[in-house]
């Protein structure tokens, strides 16, 4: 079994496991390990040189490390073998990380993250949920981080 917190299926993409978190088992781990664990450091010229196009300089290297990490990642395995818990977007095409009404379902449902990254959309789960903030990282072992 291979879990991954959340994962985007949109329509003319490609399933994308896109996550702060992933479980998986021996196989899974194993081709994690071989696959993007050891890949040599990712640059956009020279691994996805089309985000030259389409991205501010400053987005290039993030963007192609999203590709390869956690686009590309369903390629390493079999079809059923990986699925995603939670949708990154809802009916309307709408994304956790902008939507506070999206957010807030998901969270309601068990969700367990927001993105601190998106700084409006973080002033907004703070004046919704701030009692979340204050246990976001308590009794987390510190070994967990890395």
């Amino acid at each position: 079994l291979r879990l991954h917190l959340n994962y985007r299926n949109e329509t003319n993409r490609k399933y994308w496991l896109e996550s702060p978190l992933r479980v998986f088992d021996r196989k899974g781990i194993r081709l994690f390990s071989r696959n993007i664990c050891r890949m040599r450091s990712i640059r956009w010229r020279r691994d996805c040189p089309h985000v030259g196009k389409i991205y501010r300089p400053s987005e290039r290297d993030k963007r192609c490390v999203v590709e390869r990490t956690e686009i590309d990642l369903v390629d390493y395995f079999e079809e059923g073998e990986v699925m995603g818990l939670f949708s990154a977007t809802n009916e309307k095409g709408e994304a956790w990380i902008d939507t506070i009404e999206y957010w807030e379902y998901l969270r309601g449902v068990g969700f367990p993250v927001g993105k601190v990254s998106r700084a409006r959309m973080f002033q907004r789960i703070k004046a919704s949920r701030r009692e979340d903030l204050l246990r976001c990282t308590a009794g987390l072992r510190t070994e967990w981080l890395y």
